[in-house]
């Protein structure tokens, strides 16, 4: 109501006061709700992306001995990296930028890994060995390109130069090894996941192993032939010098063809 000199009424302007609370209640009401909206479809898109990924089709041994094999061996690396990528460690640039990409990508399919063991309830076998699925069952040491603790310890203990160098040397050998398993589980084994998975981690390692030649051909590190596998073949003259001649990264191949 407004009086006759035209002023509300304390009770027009309390009024007035409730209506602006509900309005300023409501208009929250609706943000808030059209935030839970938005988290609610952002968790639900993250959990669909991230959920386990199931089987295409059935899984053998190699499937299973593939990924607890490469498991070990993924975490081989990234503890080879992590010498690299140490605050302090005075790696160049391109060797430290290697070993980061080591860290996040084989980190990731780390992780793949684990969740598709999990999923099928057989867990990583612990103490059960390494290479059965391969028919040449042995120790983790006797995996492909797998480093011994000796190497490990230098690889530690070297520092500058010499540390990048070794790093390099190390971990083409170390991919090698990976492109040589991920190449046989996509013959022997059944899962189509394994088989997609295996397919990436042979290509992109192979393609790895030119870049740390290349590399080290920039910095004047001699690395020797990896025989039979990936990578170019490197032969030592008189006066101790390496040269290298390009060849076709022909597990690289197989395993796009």
């Amino acid at each position: 109501m407004i009086e006759a000199g035209g002023e509300p009424t304390t009770t027009d302007a309390g009024e007035a006061d409730n209506e602006q609370r509900v309005a300023e209640f409501w208009t929250g009401q609706k943000v808030g709700a059209g935030l839970l909206v938005f988290l609610f479809f952002g968790f639900a898109v993250g959990m669909f992306l991230q959920r386990p990924p199931q089987p295409k089709k059935p899984f053998n041994e190699a499937d299973i001995g593939f990924l607890r094999d490469m498991l070990a061996h993924h975490e081989q690396a990234v503890e080879m990296s992590a010498v690299i990528t140490a605050p302090g460690s005075g790696a160049v640039a391109p060797v430290r930028q290697f070993a980061n990409e080591v860290v996040i990508l084989q980190r990731r399919e780390i992780g793949v890994m684990e969740t598709l063991l999990n999923v099928w309830g057989v867990g990583r076998g612990e103490g059960v060995g390494a290479m059965g699925w391969m028919g040449m069952p042995g120790p983790l040491t006797a995996m492909p390109g797998f480093q011994s603790e000796e190497s490990m310890a230098k690889l530690s203990n070297a520092t500058g130069a010499a540390r990048d160098g070794l790093f390099l040397k190390m971990m083409r050998e170390h991919h090698a090894g990976g492109v040589e398993m991920a190449t046989a589980v996509q013959e022997l084994g059944k899962d189509g996941w394994v088989f997609d998975l295996a397919s990436r981690m042979a290509a992109n390692q192979a393609s790895e192993i030119g870049e740390y030649e290349d590399l080290m051909d920039g910095l004047g590190v001699a690395y020797p032939p990896l025989a039979g596998r990936p990578g170019r073949a490197a032969s030592t003259s008189g006066d101790g010098s390496v040269s290298t001649t390009s060849t076709i990264h022909h597990m690289a191949g197989m395993a796009t063809s």
